[in-house]
Parts: structure tokens; C-alpha cells; sequence
């Protein structure tokens, strides 16, 4: 049976950074596709604030 294995990050961009969240988190899904096993997606929420 196959491992699963979630990798979460923080959304926290600052106006002004070079990289966003959103570009982080794909060079690490490519890095896993490329490294490790296939990457099946990313996922991002954004949470209500009410």
C-alpha cells in the first residue's frame, strides 16, 4: 500500500516580496514530482475572517 503524504505551508504574503506563496508552493510540488513521487495537486483555501 502506497504512503500519502500532505505538506502544508503558511499563506502569509507580504505586498512587495519577489516570491508568493503560490510560487513556492509549486517549486515544491515540482521538486517532489522530480525527486521523490508524482505530485497530485495543490490545493489553497482562503480562510473567512467574519
Amino acid at each position: 500500500m502506497g504512503r500519502l503524504l500532505y505538506v502544508c505551508i503558511d499563506d502569509t504574503d507580504e505586498i512587495g516580496y519577489v516570491k508568493s506563496t503560490s510560487m513556492l508552493a509549486q517549486n515544491i510540488a515540482d521538486y517532489i514530482d522530480e525527486n521523490f513521487n508524482k505530485c497530485s495537486f495543490i490545493s489553497r483555501h482562503q480562510l473567512l475572517l467574519d
